[in-house]
């Protein structure tokens, strides 16, 4: 049986938003130490092709919408002017739509770790038009209850866990470490509101338990992505054994390589 209250002192670490990115890590020395977001270096990781199409979506809608009045549409500078700042806008509504969508979605399952309550469709509070909230907390009930939290088998030890490598240098916030009492492990979880569960987010759990390991000294047994369904109950998920976390960390570490080389100063070759 693990020591909860010891690792929750170990993972109680004081951080702050760094001002152009990432986290500033506060040690108990005095000194200070910015790092990058686990999001971010993954970023280098996603497929293109997604990307791609996604801004090929964002440029049809736009053009549907300026069909509807064809004399404004890109028959002078002004109307291509106005026809690329919709675009722009679009593009930045949607990013914003998904967030605050995923946002909502975490605030009901931390909610209901902390306290074993759940809240209603009214008190989570999400006001938004990217997708049917309550479709997707039917669909984060199913597999809470299904897994046993809010039951004595499982012990949640830190949901919006922040953890950071002070040997390779990122941090990043995990969504759950639990302790499965039955297996006697810990576990990481991370959930997902997208369309679907993406390479890059093995590499993104990978990185959370390597950081936690080297925090606590304490070992991952595994760890799950969970995908909760907009449309249809139930969830899509992934588990992750310790080799294969072992491989994802190399893509991540590979990923932080190119991050690194991104950010070094451009040489003027003129």
């Amino acid at each position: 049986m693990i020591n909860v209250q010891e690792i929750q002192q170990k993972l109680n670490i004081a951080f702050n938003l760094a001002k152009k990115g990432g986290y500033e890590v506060n040690f108990s020395d005095g000194t200070k130490e910015k790092y990058p977001r686990v999001t971010t270096i993954c970023g280098y990781l996603s497929s293109a092709s997604a990307l791609d199409n996604w801004k090929k979506k964002m440029i049809r809608e736009a053009i549907e919408s300026r069909m509807a009045a064809p004399d404004l549409f890109m028959n002078t500078p002004e109307g291509i002017s106005s026809f690329a700042k919709d675009v722009t806008e679009a593009a930045s509504a949607y990013t914003e739509a998904a967030a605050e969508f995923g946002t909502a979605m975490h605030k009901y399952i931390e909610h209901f770790l902390l306290t074993g309550e759940r809240l209603s469709v009214e008190e989570v509070g999400y006001t938004g038009t990217y997708s049917d909230i309550s479709q997707i907390i039917k669909s984060v009930d199913i597999f809470l209850d299904k897994f046993g939290f809010g039951t004595d088998k499982v012990v949640v030890i830190k949901p919006e866990c922040f953890l950071f490598s002070k040997k390779y240098g990122y941090a990043g916030n995990c969504d759950l470490i639990c302790y499965n009492v039955t297996k006697n492990a810990i576990y990481i979880f991370d959930w997902k509101s997208s369309n679907a569960l993406r390479s890059s987010y093995k590499a993104q759990v990978a990185a959370y338990r390597q950081a936690f390991e080297e925090l606590t000294g304490l070992s991952i047994a595994g760890a799950f992505l969970v995908r909760f369904k907009k449309e249809g109950d139930g969830y899509e998920m992934c588990y992750l054994m310790p080799t294969q976390l072992d491989d994802a960390f190399q893509a991540f570490l590979n990923a932080l390589a190119i991050y690194k080389f991104d950010k070094t100063d451009k040489v003027d070759l003129m």
